[in-house]
């Protein structure tokens, strides 16, 4: 998809944000940058990774609710999938993002996820912190909230955009402390852990998305990810 350019750390540097997901396969790649009459070629490499392999039992009345249910999915479709289009010019993030909930990764980024026995697996966007109902969720980094509310599919939900079209995405929550449009700070209160929507017990699955891809969290918190690199200079 496309990309945004946002202000890196430094005046007159500018960062772009180019997603690998878990889907991408392995190898040499090349990004075009153009700017202006200045072009450039880089290469990139996707190293392999291991994914887990997990099987998930979910009563059939949640399933039919939620991910079985067409008035479920059409109002995911209408509310949250058009996000993944929109990016502000502003980047709000800055340093490493701050973990929401911490817990027991019940499941992780990435995982091929079989439910009820089926024969098709699912991938997991993002990662599942199970922690007790009511456990606080905080702010991981700067940004402005373009969605709180309740949905079918995936409960309370917050989607935070951090600038240039890095999101987080907070599902199952059991109540929400922001509103769409507040401006919100690393650190402030969001909501609390619940199991609305789509949900077997009380956790936060919290996704990273830059654009429509997901990307893994843990290079997000422990200030890895390259997203950074420009503040280093």
């Amino acid at each position: 998809g496309y990309v945004r350019f946002v202000p890196a750390g430094e005046p007159g540097v500018y960062t772009a944000l180019v997603p690998v997901g878990y889907a991408r396969e392995p190898g040499a790649y090349t990004i075009e940058v153009t700017a202006g009459q200045a072009s450039a070629s880089l290469p990139v490499t996707v190293a392999e990774s291991d994914f887990e392999v997990q099987q998930m039992t979910i009563s059939e009345e949640i399933a039919d609710e939620t991910v079985n249910s067409q008035a479920a999915n059409w109002e995911f479709h209408v509310t949250v999938v058009p996000l993944y289009d929109t990016a502000n010019d502003e980047r709000y993030w800055s340093g490493p993002f701050l973990q929401p909930v911490e817990g027991r990764i019940s499941t992780p980024y990435g995982v091929k996820r079989y439910v009820n026995g089926g024969a098709t697996p699912e991938r997991h966007g993002g990662v599942d912190i199970a922690a007790a109902l009511g456990t606080p969720v905080q702010c991981p980094a700067d940004g402005l909230v373009v969605y709180a509310g309740f949905l079918q599919m995936t409960g309370n939900t917050v989607v935070i955009e951090h600038g240039g079209g890095l999101k987080s995405y907070f599902y199952h929550m059991d109540s929400l402390d922001v509103a769409t449009g507040d401006r919100v700070e690393k650190g402030r209160l969001l909501g609390a852990v619940g199991t609305t929507g789509y949900s077997t017990g009380p956790h936060l699955h919290y996704e990273v998305k830059i654009g429509r891809e997901s990307v893994s969290p843990w290079p997000l918190f422990d200030g890895s990810s390259a997203i950074f690199a420009a503040d280093a200079g």
